[in-house]
């Protein structure tokens, strides 16, 4: 009996000792965040607003004015979408004469950790109301010297016969680096100064380098030495995401004015290698979209007769070249 009053007092002594322990890690902590303290609560919602651009137009293709938010019905997966705002832009009401500028392209070489581009301020964003933003980009380093030249006489003939007084255009150019010759204006002898300063030596860049020609004869008896061709492909791949990169900061850095964008891309043309580009292609489709801007390219080579022996070879590389622009254009473009 002695022995069981012991067990007992020692099993009521461990209880005892461990019951403490399980109070004290069930017991709530007492320390309250600073963000708690003053028993306000905050709850952020966010919501994604789509930017849709609309033409109308009547069935003698003249321009319907005068339309407001409830003629308009946004389906999406076959439910109605609300229609937050609705902002005409007329071009038709710009009749001034008098030129404007309007400094919107900054820095297009960011340093890495730059800060964003400055929103335009409210009288800025007035100025541009109603306006064209068009850029004329050139590639410089995919031209021979006459395609700059004729790229040239190109917008010297839009300055002289189509610009309109609503239009305020600025010209880019990539050669050894991406820089603004000009930015927005609606002065045409300004623009067209800017375009006669480009001469034969202006396109000295970085052009598309050589690719061994993988159908050759591997019996030819020629000097080797004379017809070695060296593989450039890597260089190739370098050079076609320089210049998507630039496209990419020049969206980026016009992404903060919210009209629509139209860059003229003037070029001797841009060469995939496969799928190593696909990556900067994806950027460049997606800040464009994000930036609300739209490239329609010229390709300044024109028209060339192909010798016979790459009659074949000219016409796969042409149905290539269109399979890989037109859905660039047109995801860029939606």
């Amino acid at each position: 009996m002695t022995q069981s009053i012991v067990k007992r007092l020692v099993l009521c002594l461990l209880v005892a000792a461990v019951l403490p322990l399980n109070v004290s890690s069930q017991t709530p902590s007492t320390s309250i965040s600073p963000s708690s303290s003053g028993g306000q609560f905050t709850l952020k919602t966010a919501t994604e607003v789509v930017l849709v651009n609309v033409t109308v137009r009547d069935k003698n293709e003249n321009f319907i004015k005068d339309l407001k938010a409830e003629d308009f019905t946004i389906l999406e997966d076959g439910r109605r979408q609300q229609i937050i705002s609705l902002d005409v832009e007329n071009t038709d009401s710009v009749v001034t004469a008098e030129s404007l500028r309007a400094p919107l392209l900054g820095n297009l070489n960011p340093a890495p950790g730059a800060s964003a581009p400055a929103r335009p301020t409210p009288a800025q964003a007035n100025e541009l109301k109603d306006r064209r933003l068009i850029v004329l980009f050139f590639d410089l380093s995919s031209m021979q010297p006459e395609e700059i030249e004729r790229a040239a006489r190109s917008a010297l003939d839009y300055a002289d016969k189509q610009m309109a007084p609503a239009d305020l255009v600025s010209v880019v150019t990539l050669s050894s680096s991406l820089k603004v010759d000009l930015d927005f204006t609606s002065d045409e002898e300004v623009l067209k100064a800017v375009m006669a300063g480009f001469t034969r030596g202006i396109g000295e860049g970085y052009a598309d380098g050589a690719t061994p020609d993988t159908n050759a004869d591997s019996t030819d008896n020629t000097d080797a030495a004379a017809g070695f061709t060296p593989d450039e492909t890597e260089y190739n791949i370098f050079n076609t995401d320089r210049r998507l990169q630039a496209l990419v900061n020049l969206a980026n850095d016009l992404s903060v004015v919210p009209q629509r964008k139209s860059v003229i891309y003037f070029s001797g043309g841009m060469q995939r290698t496969g799928m190593e580009n696909q990556t900067q292609l994806r950027a460049a489709i997606n800040a464009a979209t994000r930036g609300n801007l739209s490239f329609y390219t010229v390709d300044v080579r024109g028209p060339a007769a192909p010798r016979p022996a790459e009659a074949v070879v000219g016409a796969a590389q042409a149905a290539a070249a269109v399979a890989v622009g037109l859905p660039f254009i047109r995801a860029v473009e939606s």
